[in-house]
């Protein structure tokens, strides 16, 4: 016998008159913590070499399950299934390297696994991928290891893995949130400094969720999807690079921490203080379990276990007693399965179990089926497949457990487990008046302290003709035929009415455009009037030869319903260059546009900014005495290009009243011509062209030219 260690876990006075209420509760007919653990051999046939145990646990129908470097075991009570990656079978382990199985409220059995998450279907025996790097878009998030599972609601897991914790929706099939906010506080700069290696809920506070991690203990909250770090006095020795020597445990007030080192730290939840509970100690832990909120195990490697109480006493070894045939003392990875006992394996093909369960069973509910009645006759033995006539039910709930407590309330649900349905103390369920179709019951008791769910009975309801889904498929397809046939001829009617519109608009825009060509021609053969009366040959000639140019490109663009912006750009420049010239340079001009325009492949309108840049110098620039600027922008939007005409010159009011000095009171032509297009232009293409003008003036409230903002959307 080993020297004895001491170690008192601090509880106030409440906490632990509900971990001794609690216990008894669940120990009735148990000692609270058993004197002795006689051990033996666990029958088994064809077992497996069990090498690189990483975890133990059971599902709900009672099977272990063995997650290994090696593959997955399962284990009936009779024999082994091994299961491993076939890479011809896409419903095989995605990975031999699996860390950890976990079992939703649900029943689901989750595996978690190197570059994979799976759950296994236990009608067809196979397992179907979640979360897979070889089937997966994110391969950058899926190739890892995935050490660990746990729930965070209905509907969302928790996932450890090398990479941290990943959120994931069980609903849509897919990582929701990938969670960053641990690596924020991970302390170790190491490449694996972001493993987390095991997830435990607590077991007082639902919101909370205790990760072992690389880098020390986290606590996470559920709700706010935020992590905690809890500081330890652990060095970076007790966390090192293996996958498989880690287990946290929750007992009582105390989240108990273990490495494949020598040590045990417990960190207290109350007073938020760190103890080393084996100083000194020079054996090798496999492991550390938690049998209830009383006492765990810790067992070693080549020593029998030791007990730690939840209470103010002392810690020592449990007493162990052997058959003469068990000398071994080789403890590896242990459980306990759903009866209570436990499962220990030692060396690596053989297992040992408990003589006596170390805590009361909590397997599932069960169908006590020797009272299941249809239509009220009695079943001997229960068919699933029910006939159409046969559409009443009735039975009891009953708990399967040793000592089963009074005060446990019991509820069934019907289908959906959202909708329960509480018992009476008969526990009787009555169903009746059912339709065809499958059923699934599911039963739960609740205690004070506990709840126990699992579905107990399914069964299937023929149909009669009428409720057939031939029948209902014939009448819906001729429903569905008439209601086509209505929507086809409403959309028909709607499209001959949307195209007849889009051509009234075509020809709108063409009769605009037709007026908009020979307004500028009009106003071009004045210019060239004045050119050749005021000035030579030579530049009458060379401005003759611009003027043909630019009517070529103008006659080209016309017959275009759009072109790009850099033929529009072109068209412009050239106009406003003869323009300069046939004002003898009276004004300069300057063309800014962004980089970050496509111009040949921005699709606008021609001649849609030709009359703002014309009023610009005509009304605007040549009235004015001095130097007079205009200045055209283009400048990138999102979807939108912005064009910006700015002048210097005199203003819109000095402009009309220069005009009505002349005799002339009437409206530009060409503005209006270009005001309608842009209506035609949003209403056949449905964009939002707009056109803005602002009078500028400086600090004296004095006019200093105009300011026109031409928004032009792209035109697909």
């Amino acid at each position: 016998m080993t020297s004895k260690y001491i170690f008192k876990l601090d509880c106030s006075w409440r906490n632990t008159l509900s971990i001794l209420l609690l216990s008894f509760i669940l120990n009735i007919g148990f000692s609270q913590i058993p004197e002795k653990l006689d051990m033996e051999w666990f029958p088994t046939e064809n077992a497996p070499v069990f090498q690189y145990v990483t975890a133990v646990d059971n599902d709900v129908d009672g099977n272990l399950w063995f997650s290994s470097l090696r593959g997955l075991f399962k284990f009936d009570g009779y024999q082994f299934n091994l299961y491993v990656n076939d890479p011809n079978d896409p419903h095989s382990l995605v990975n031999n390297r699996v860390f950890n199985t976990h079992v939703s409220p649900d029943s689901t059995l989750w595996i978690a696994a190197s570059y994979g998450v799976q759950v296994y279907d236990p009608q067809k025996n196979i397992f179907v991928s979640k979360l897979n790097k070889y089937s997966s878009s994110r391969s950058d998030i899926y190739d890892v290891a995935f050490f660990d599972i746990a729930d965070l609601d209905a509907e969302n897991l928790l996932i450890a893995t090398k990479k941290g914790v990943l959120v994931y929706d069980k609903l849509l099939d897919e990582v929701e949130v990938v969670d960053s906010l641990l690596m924020e506080s991970f302390r170790d700069n190491r490449a694996y400094s972001t493993h987390v290696f095991r997830i435990e809920p607590d077991n007082v506070d639902q919101d909370i969720l205790w990760l072992l991690t690389r880098s020390g203990l986290f606590k996470y909250h559920k709700k706010e999807r935020k992590a905690e770090q809890i500081e330890g006095p652990y060095d970076s020795r007790f966390f090192n690079n293996s996958e498989r020597g880690y287990s946290m445990q929750m007992l009582g007030n105390e989240v108990l921490l273990h490495s494949l080192h020598k040590e045990v730290y417990s960190f207290n939840k109350v007073d938020k203080t760190w103890r080393n509970i084996l100083p000194g100690n020079e054996r090798y832990i496999r492991n550390v379990l938690a049998i209830n909120n009383e006492y765990a195990l810790i067992i070693y490697l080549n020593y029998p276990p030791e007990i730690i109480e939840n209470e103010q006493s002392e810690l020592g070894i449990l007493e162990t007693r052997f058959d003469s045939d068990l000398q071994e003392n080789h403890y590896s990875k242990s459980g306990l399965d759903a009866n209570g006992y436990l499962i220990s394996i030692n060396g690596t093909k053989k297992l040992m179990k408990s003589k006596m369960p170390l805590v009361p069973s909590n397997r599932a509910l069960k169908l006590e089926s020797k009272h299941l009645a249809v239509n009220g006759v009695h079943q001997q033995t229960f068919d699933e497949n029910l006939k159409n006539y046969e559409r009443a039910l009735d039975f009891l709930v009953n708990l399967n457990y040793p000592n089963p407590a009074d005060s446990f309330q019991y509820y069934y649900a019907l289908n959906n487990k959202e909708k329960w349905v509480k018992l009476d103390e008969s526990r009787k369920v009555a169903l009746d008046q059912l339709t065809a179709g499958q059923y699934e019951v599911f039963a739960k008791a609740i205690s004070a302290d506990m709840a126990i769910e699992s579905r107990i009975l399914t069964f299937r309801i023929a149909p009669y003709f009428y409720e057939s889904w031939f029948f209902r498929t014939l009448g819906l397809a001729g429903l569905g035929i008439i209601g086509f046939c209505f929507y086809w001829q409403i959309r028909k009617r709607k499209k001959d009415k949307e195209d007849f519109e889009n051509q009234l608009l075509g020809l709108q825009l063409n009769a605009l455009r037709s007026q908009m060509n020979p307004h500028f021609l009009f106003n071009s053969l004045n210019s060239i009037k004045n050119y050749v009366v005021n000035k030579g040959p030579d530049e009458a000639a060379d401005y003759i030869t611009r003027f043909s140019l630019l009517m070529r490109k103008i006659l080209e663009n016309s017959r275009k319903d759009i072109l790009s912006l850099e033929q529009e750009i072109e068209t412009l420049k050239l106009y406003v260059e003869m323009e300069q010239m046939r004002f003898n340079f009276q004004f300069d001009y300057e063309f800014n546009i962004d980089p970050e325009i496509d111009l040949s492949n921005f699709k606008v309108a021609p001649m849609l900014l030709q009359p703002y840049i014309e009023n610009a110098i005509w009304h605007g620039l040549l009235n004015k005495k001095g130097k007079c600027n205009l200045q055209i922008d283009f400048l990138a939007l999102d979807q939108h290009v912005k064009c910006i005409i700015t002048d210097n010159g005199v203003g819109r009011k000095s402009a009309i009243d220069a005009r009505k000095h002349k005799g002339s009171t009437r409206e530009s032509l060409g503005m209006k011509i270009t005001e309608d297009r842009i209506h035609s232009i949003n209403a056949l293409y449905h964009i939002k062209a707009t056109a803005e003008i602002e009078d500028l003036v400086d600090s004296q409230d004095q006019p200093m030219g105009t300011r026109v903002t031409v928004f032009l959307p792209e035109i697909n």
